[in-house]
């Protein structure tokens, strides 16, 4: 890796991290998916652009994930945080 890439893969990395902590934070009030709504999210300072991967369930629900914990969009600006159990490839 160059030396100019390390700001840049380390700031991503810190936006990614801090994504993954807010959603544990919500996540972590119950032990089974929640609803929370946007500004719930953005108050604790998530991003929306920044995610690891995304999954479509056989339903066609796209789910959105900072490592194992993730989100889906839900109408009314509200999302469904979720925990996934195993690796997605």
């Amino acid at each position: 890796m160059k030396s100019a890439e390390r700001p840049f893969l380390k700031g991503i990395n810190a936006i990614l991290f801090k994504n993954r902590k807010v959603l544990e934070s919500f996540f972590a009030i119950e032990t089974k998916p929640l609803r929370v709504s946007r500004d719930q999210l953005l108050q604790k300072g998530f991003r929306f652009d920044f995610i690891t991967c995304w999954y479509t369930n056989s339903k066609g629900n796209t789910y959105h994930y900072c490592y194992e914990y993730g989100y889906l969009p839900l109408e009314g600006d509200q999302y469904l945080i979720v925990k996934r159990k195993g690796l997605i490839i």
